[in-house]
């Protein structure tokens, strides 16, 4: 294995740790997983998305930084890398959003 394949895998790679996340926060807290599924891969999705915005910003404003015909070719790194990014921020979106939402008393001594 080498640095380019785990690269191109890197979402896939996310994807399956923050499931993980998913069931391990799920379970801890107490939440019904399957009324939370849909908000949570809505979460990684968006992140998904925005992570893949942010690398094709990236890439163009370098391409015209650095006048580079090839720049674009960039975006075969660094798409994947900003999907993976992506999720895992979407991971934790979604936690800091459950936090705030499932806040229980503190157990009195």
């Amino acid at each position: 294995m080498n640095a380019v394949y785990l690269i191109d895998k890197s979402p896939l790679i996310a994807l399956v740790l923050c499931a993980a996340f998913f069931v391990v926060e799920a379970l801890r807290c107490n939440l019904e997983i399957a009324d939370t599924i849909l908000r949570f891969f809505g979460y990684l999705v968006s992140g998904a998305v925005v992570g893949l915005l942010v690398a094709v910003l990236v890439v163009m404003g370098l391409t015209a930084y650095y006048n580079s015909a090839q720049g674009p070719l960039a975006l075969f790194d660094f798409g994947p890398l900003g999907v993976a990014a992506g999720e895992i921020l979407g991971a934790i979106a979604w936690r800091l959003r459950v936090l705030k939402s499932n806040q229980s008393p503190q157990p009195t001594q």
